[in-house]
């Protein structure tokens, strides 16, 4: 894959940042990173100009005997390479290393728990352009440490380019390396690759779509994507049929407490020049009423909580480093109401103890500014 020459901004914004922060030469181009992990499989990826076979061990902390070990063989292909290790354990807690030629890395695997057991996650999103604001939540989404993160979309400026991919993660590989993100592609990963296949490469998703869905002990994520393959901002028919069928089974799954869904391009928004994705405000009502409990969006510089006037939970977590957008702050909309609408970096904080949900707010300080409980045992019409 020929190589991008950073843009002058990229550039600078990089050297900036590690003159304030520098690390270690990096083994790899990019990575390792921890993707699609489950309750008993994982894929561990990176990016090397080697040609060279390369070999995926895991173990226990602390122990020598390798639980797990895959062999990629050589390839002269695109240099993005991957190894799914499976047969581990429900909500164990691994290290894995990957050694390639002369390079050799290590990182952490946090397998899913069963239903019932507590965990946490962290969500954030529309860090495209601003790799000092987004190291900044990083390093707070570290101290945290999560067991995964959901990413709301913009993770890069131009999607084709390969040198806001490097950026990307070089400032996340301190989250990437050790735990699984979950992201939705937004606007800005479409900039210039209409297919959006530099997202494709780099990320391995559940069900190999930009729309998908995973379990995480009791909570049940869904991805909407209202870039590829949708009608202004509403997904085709095939989407639309397969998130109806999700909210459905997962109501009806005992295990499943809660169901979240996450795009980019959210239904309401509190920016003063936008009105939010009309095209996708019937399909989240829709959602509602089988069984959806929140929809957390990015796409708007700030972070917004509020409520659908039919009763549905949302958020937009567009703070995670992209240059602010001012919001017409808390009200009521008529189509929604924001209890919480701020100009701010921030990322969200979601702990579950198994059954209980809740989720804070947390700016670039460490202070929870906004936190609830989603509600539990909320009754819903069934067509």
């Amino acid at each position: 894959m020929p190589r991008t020459p950073y843009n002058l901004l990229t550039a600078l914004a990089l050297a900036a940042l590690t003159a304030l922060a520098p690390h270690p030469a990096a083994a790899f181009d990019k990575g390792p990173y921890v993707q699609n992990v489950d309750t008993r499989q994982a894929t561990i990826m990176w990016s090397s100009a080697s040609s060279e076979s390369a070999k995926v061990t895991v173990r226990k902390p602390g122990k020598n005997k390798d639980i797990a070990r895959v062999i990629v063989p050589s390839t002269n292909c695109a240099p993005i390479w991957e190894a799914t290790v499976n047969g581990l354990q429900t909500g164990e807690h691994y290290v894995y290393t990957v050694e390639q030629g002369a390079d050799r890395a290590e990182g952490e695997l946090q397998m899913a728990p069963r239903a019932g057991k507590p965990f946490s996650a962290a969500i954030y999103g529309d860090n495209r352009s601003d790799p000092r604001a987004h190291a900044a939540i990083v390093d707070r989404v570290v101290q945290d440490d999560p067991d995964f993160m959901v990413h709301t979309g913009d993770l890069v400026v131009a999607g084709s380019l390969e040198a806001d991919w490097q950026s990307f993660f070089q400032v996340a590989q301190p989250l990437l390396r050790n735990r699984p993100l979950f992201p939705v592609a937004g606007n800005h990963e479409q900039a210039g690759d209409d297919e959006i296949e530099r997202f494709r490469q780099y990320f391995h998703l559940p069900n190999g779509e930009f729309y998908f869905g995973f379990t995480w002990g009791n909570l049940r994520f869904l991805a909407i994507d209202v870039n590829v393959r949708a009608d202004a901002g509403m997904p085709d028919a095939a989407q639309t049929a397969w998130l109806v069928d999700q909210v459905r089974r997962a109501e009806r799954d005992p295990a499943i407490t809660h169901t979240i869904a996450f795009l980019h391009q959210g239904p309401f928004s509190s920016n003063p020049v936008r009105t939010g994705n009309l095209g996708v405000r019937d399909l989240v009502h829709r959602l509602y009423d089988l069984g959806l409990d929140l929809l957390v969006s990015g796409h708007d510089h700030y972070y917004e909580r509020g409520r659908a006037a039919y009763g549905l939970n949302y958020m937009v977590v567009g703070s995670g480093g992209a240059p602010l957008y001012p919001t017409r702050g808390p009200g009521d909309y008529g189509a929604y109401q924001a209890f919480q609408s701020i100009s701010q970096h921030a990322f969200v904080r979601l702990r579950s103890t198994g059954r209980a949900v809740n989720l804070c707010a947390v700016n670039l300080d460490g202070v929870a500014f906004d936190c609830f409980d989603l509600p539990q045992n909320r009754s819903v019409a069934r067509p």
